[in-house]
């Protein structure tokens, strides 16, 4: 049985104000006030209990919801009984007094909307008849309460008003100003006020003769019920024209499902002829049209992406269909969701948590941190009415999002055309598990190089020619599959190189940089590597072409930093000395970074030339010190090559960063060893480790497809990660070899990160291991004395262990101190310890030590300890506050104890 995704509930009818837009002043007479029954709103809201699809609950409708001085318990009621739903409202605030601000947000409510027309006195008591000063300032002092309360009212308050007659430009301006300089961001404006179906007669009413839908948001998803239990089509039937039930003698379920309720909604769509009370017929929002697919494409980069430069991939097949004259637009989700998140969650865009992407709970939660992005990206999804979308899918990371964004897509539009690319789905065990879960709703998928195949898809589905036959195209028809044949592009020069002329170029986070695309393919041939499902052979655009390309970037981006996102810049040695070389003759001042083998021909004479034209960084996927781990990878060089290269690369000036995997199948004891040894040898020509992976398991490379040659095991879950040979080669082992690998690096002193390493969400990066060897783990975070260790965490320690129990002491203010960050030890000075309890400049401490944040939280959770005690002192509260608020968004399991000083008082505690 269906049930609305949304709710909204008018616990008390009436409003104080009299808004001259507002339906209320002309009709108050036709109201009689009512207040809605205790068990009626309980009935309702445990009814809402046992539906998980429930996305928002809004105590309000058509009224001024303060009216009922009780909201705050029922706002608890709701949290408590539906706590997986957002819950909102929308008041004038003039009823909104000191004491109700504190109830309101102690009551657990999502966030609060302001309707504020205007912001100067005048206005605002002629339009809407409350007294300007006490309505600003229970306003103003609302904000403040929820700053005092840690709110970010940012996301926490809206502010929203309309253009009416009383409202003047200039004061439009001054009112988007006001409430900036607030901290207020989420500002709506409704460019003008509508009769809301005839309800407002000094404004001019509509009559449509004939309708084909609803241009309301959550259209089909909402139900609106009155303080008396009716339940109304909309929030324009002020005067209960079109009443559908009553919750006092039925359920809601029971209305959503009922004959009357789907015979109404298809006279709505057009359906079945209206009925002649029909609201929708003098409405403003009912659709007179019915809809129709435009010949435009839509272009869709899901999360998880990188976030510091545009994608290249989706920027070439824009370039070549804008250039081929088609309308397109581009919508990376992606960059669009990373910019809006707050900065305690931007981590879930690291390479190391890309796999949280895939957990079943992950993208919900994520959803009812920040409903109101998502509504905005689902409402612009569904407005639009292109004929063709495409998503950019290069990992399957994104497949939850993928599926979310083709529901709402196909549930507008189910006759558009779902078009997927990009190399995980060209990859078959990747793309089986997309399509398995998108249930039919995807209509073709593109294996393989895409540039030939969008364009003779697009030019057929407009023309409504048939699409098979069509080279590296797959067609998922009532559910056949037709695969034509697989082709490869020869020239990458007989493209065109995107221009991101549709992108928000402002929003990525490197504004000086760009990713740009060299070659395609690869000359190795690795076991453990994917890299050959796109393309099955290396080809190259020509030097000049190249050139020409960084040349525009350069003039007309502003860029000045380039990374090459090629398997290798120097798979032909001489090819890459004619792009330095002419990268010499134009003097363009740039700076390159790429990845790169440590091949042989890649000469000292060649890297000075690299180093002249721009390269400061380079890149090596070393994997191994040991040449017979090399020569089973199919690697093309020996360590004393490697060696060599990373010697010279250095003696010219361009930093060395290094990849190293362990456990290839038949490693040895000795072989890591000699993967030691070349560290050793070689740690004053290593700049970076950029990563230390256990092998991965990759579809779509020849270790999978031949995995029983190996012997390899594939367990149910997370094979690629958890995969193992009898019980010499299991995850643990490659973990505790990582683990190896590290504690040289740091007694080296080579920089290292995890960043690049991916893990299911729970295991221990450090170790493997699964089980728990802590009991409690012990905190204390800057700022605190340098001089010695925290003598009180060293008697809880002992203590415990007397005590047989397992502690774990994390001394963070000690680390913190000793970060590399010199230039900021003097905030550990005790007479700078006000920095640190500062709101204003805690935020910006929390910028500065955000690495170090992560780091030492992510370190916290890794122990697996179920309980986890802060030491508090003053001034330390900031910083407490922020670990624990990050630690229970990973694991609300985990158990916070507080202990020090700063607990002492009610006010500190």
């Amino acid at each position: 049985m269906r049930f609305p995704n949304y709710i909204m509930i008018q616990t008390v009818s009436g409003c104080n104000a009299s808004c001259k837009f507002c339906p209320y002043p002309y009709i108050r007479e036709h109201i009689p006030f009512c207040k809605m029954d205790n068990n009626t709103f309980r009935k309702i809201i445990d009814e809402c209990s046992h539906h998980k699809n429930i996305k928002v609950i809004m105590p309000y409708l058509m009224n001024e919801p303060l009216l009922d001085r009780n909201l705050p318990e029922k706002i608890g009621y709701i949290k408590a009984k539906v706590p997986w739903a957002k819950v909102h409202i929308l008041t004038n605030g003039s009823l909104l007094d000191k004491e109700f601000a504190h109830s309101l947000i102690k009551s657990g409510i999502d966030w609060i909307g302001f309707s504020f027309h205007g912001i100067y006195p005048q206005t605002i008591e002629e339009v809407m008849g409350v007294d300007y000063h006490v309505t600003l300032n229970n306003i103003l002092n609302f904000i403040e309460t929820a700053k005092m309360s840690r709110k970010d009212v940012s996301e926490y308050i809206m502010i929203t008003f309309l253009q009416h007659s009383g409202l003047s430009s200039t004061e439009k301006e001054d009112t988007f100003k006001f409430w900036k300089e607030r901290g207020i961001t989420r500002i709506s404006f409704y460019n003008s006020p509508i009769s809301r179906a005839g309800n407002v007669p000094v404004l001019p009413g509509v009559r449509n003769e004939k309708i084909s839908g609803c241009n309301s948001i959550w259209t089909e998803e909402m139900i609106h019920i009155l303080a008396d239990g009716s339940v109304v089509l909309c929030c324009m039937d002020w005067r209960k024209e079109m009443v559908l039930g009553n919750v006092e003698k039925s359920s809601i379920e029971e209305i959503w499902n009922s004959e009357l309720f789907r015979d109404t909604w298809k006279q709505i769509r057009g359906e079945n002829p209206p009925s002649r009370n029909l609201i929708c017929l003098r409405c403003e929002c009912a659709k007179t049209q019915p809809d129709t697919l435009e010949n435009k494409i839509l272009l869709i980069l899901p999360p998880p992406w990188g976030y510091e430069t545009p994608p290249v991939g989706l920027g070439v097949i824009s370039e070549v269909l804008e250039e081929k004259g088609y309308e397109i637009e581009v919508l990376d989700l992606n960059i669009l969701l990373y910019s809006r998140v707050t900065s305690e969650h931007k981590y879930y865009w690291r390479m190391d948590q890309s796999l949280r992407w895939k957990e079943p709970d992950f993208l919900n939660s994520l959803r009812m941190k920040y409903p109101y992005i998502f509504r905005e990206l689902e409402e612009r999804l569904k407005q639009d009415r292109s004929k063709i979308v495409g998503f950019s899918i290069p990992t399957n990371c994104m497949y939850p999002m993928v599926k979310w964004a083709v529901d709402i897509l196909k549930s507008q539009y189910p006759q558009r055309f779902i078009i997927v690319g990009g190399a995980s789905v060209s990859i078959e065990e990747q793309r089986e598990e997309l399509l398995a879960n998108t249930k039919d709703k995807i209509d073709v998928v593109v294996i393989g190089e895409g540039e030939s195949a969008i364009i003779n898809l697009v030019e057929n589905i407009f023309r409504n020619n048939t699409i098979n036959y069509i080279p590296n195209v797959l067609i998922l028809r009532d559910g056949n599959k037709i695969l034509s044949k697989t082709d490869s592009i020869f020239c990458l020069d007989e493209f065109p190189f995107p221009k991101f002329k549709k992108f928000p170029l402002h929003l990525y986070s490197v504004q000086e940089s760009l990713a740009v695309e060299w070659s395609r393919g690869c000359i190795g041939k690795c076991k453990f590597c994917d890299f050959r499902v796109v393309t099955n052979f290396y080809k190259k655009k020509s030097p000049d072409r190249i050139v020409e390309e960084l040349e525009y970037y350069v003039r007309n981006l502003n860029k000045k930093h380039f990374s090459v996102v090629d398997s290798s810049v120097n798979g032909d040695v001489k090819w890459l000395e004619r792009i330095c070389e002419e990268l010499i003759r134009r003097n363009l001042k740039i700076q390159l970074t790429g990845l790169a083998i440590p091949k042989s021909d890649t000469s000292l004479r060649l890297l000075k030339k690299m180093k002249k034209a721009g390269f400061y960084r380079l890149e090596y996927g070393v994997e191994s010190g040991a040449d017979k781990i090399l020569k089973a990878m199919g690697k093309y060089f020996n360590s004393q090559e490697a060696s060599r290269v990373l010697q010279d690369t250095k003696k010219v000036g361009i930093k060395n960063v290094v990849y190293f995997i362990v456990g290839y199948p038949g490693e040895e004891e000795e072989d890591f060893r000699e993967t030691l040894e070349f560290i050793r040898a070689n740690k004053e020509h290593i700049d970076m480790v950029k990563s230390v992976n256990p092998l991965y398991l990759m579809a779509g490379s020849e270790l999978y497809s031949q995995r029983k040659k190996y012997n390899i095991n594939l367990p149910q879950d997370n094979p690629d990660v958890y995969w193992y040979i009898e019980d010499k080669n299991t995850f643990n082992l490659r973990m505790e070899r990582v683990k190896k690998v590290q504690d040289l690096l740091k007694e080296l002193g080579i920089p290292y990160t995890t960043e690049a390493t991916a893990l299911p969400e729970g295991v221990n990066r450090r170790r493997g291991r699964k089980k728990r060897e802590v009991d409690i783990v012990l905190v204390t975070t800057p700022p605190w004395g340098i001089n010695n260790p925290p003598v009180g965490l060293a008697y809880l320690a002992s203590y415990l262990r007397k005590h047989r129990y397992h502690p774990q002491v994390f001394d963070f203010n000690i680390q913190f101190y000793h970060s590399g960050k010199e230039e900021f030890q003097h905030l550990w000075h005790v007479e700078n310890k006000n920095f640190w309890k500062d709101k204003t400049w805690f935020n910006l401490l929390k910028k500065i030590f955000q690495k170090e944040i992560e780091e030492s939280v992510e370190k916290i959770l890794e122990t697996q300890s179920p309980i986890i005690g802060f030491s508090v002192v003053d001034p330390k509260e900031n910083l407490t506050i922020e670990f624990i608020k990050r630690i229970k968004e990973k694991d609300k399991r985990r158990k916070i104890i507080l202990g020090g000083p700063a607990c002492l008082t009610p006010h500190s505690r």
